[in-house]
């Protein structure tokens, strides 16, 4: 029977590391279908220390395809900590493209303690750009406990901007319980 996702079976890959590297949805009669998701296959690939550097959707006759969010897959950087520091999102022809979220690249910013103290967003050109959520950038403050103190929002130019929800900053304080 179909599942209500689409398929009737997926099957998983499993390097030797015991990662997954691929999942692949099949219908009724065996042959590869389209999930709810519109995607046939995933496809993960690992650097050296076991993160995932690349992920990739395929449609069912093994070409790349986008998915709802608007992108065939993604490649992702990591720092000398094993944080994810970028993102960037490509097209079928495995080029740069602009998500959904109006994004081309994602950069996180972490401090000492692994909190993350920022994000920005950029274009296909490598410059800021007005996500969907209303903002070009945002920043996390953290006290020494590691609890978040403020997030803020910015815009292009780096100056105090809405989001959304009309927010610029929002500030946490914390009683003698925490």
């Amino acid at each position: 029977a179909l599942s209500k996702d689409g398929y009737a079976r997926f099957r998983q890959t499993i390097n030797s590391s015991g990662a997954l590297t691929s999942i692949t949805y099949d219908g009724l009669d065996g042959e590869p279908t389209l999930s709810k998701e519109g995607i046939s296959r995933v496809t993960y690939t690992y650097d050296a220390a076991g993160r995932e550097i690349e992920r990739s959707f395929f449609g069912t006759d093994g070409k790349p395809t986008l998915i709802a969010g608007g992108f065939a897959g993604f490649r992702q950087k990591f720092d000398e900590r094993g944080h994810a520091v970028e993102r960037t999102y490509f097209d079928v022809n495995g080029k740069p493209t602009l998500s959904n979220e109006m994004i081309a690249t994602v950069e996180y910013d972490f401090d000492t303690r692994g909190n993350e103290t920022g994000r920005k967003f950029l274009g296909i050109d490598g410059k800021a750009v007005i996500a969907k959520a209303g903002y070009a950038a945002f920043s996390n403050t953290f006290d020494d406990r590691g609890r978040m103190l403020e997030q803020a929002y910015f815009g292009i130019d780096g100056k105090p901007a809405l989001n959304n929800d009309l927010i610029a900053k929002v500030t946490y304080s914390y009683n003698a319980l925490g």
